[in-house]
């Protein structure tokens, strides 16, 4: 979705996500803002400018975010 919205390899951003079975992305934080390139990671609601949805071990979550400048 980065790549799609016009998004850099140096621009950081916010990301949110919901979905059902969030505890096991919990987990993964540290690992989905280094891998996304994101300052934070807030779960449990759908925040941002650009949004739409992933799959995680079979799961579909929605995903919001937005530039940090």
């Amino acid at each position: 979705l980065r790549k799609r919205n016009g998004f850099r390899v140096n621009e950081f951003i916010l990301l949110t996500v919901k979905g059902e079975g969030i505890e096991k992305l919990e987990s993964f934080k540290e690992e989905m803002k280094k891998g996304v390139g994101a300052k934070d990671v807030v779960f449990g609601e759908v925040k941002g400018d650009f949004k739409g949805k992933i799959e995680f071990d079979g799961k579909e979550f929605e995903i919001g975010f937005s530039r940090v400048i």
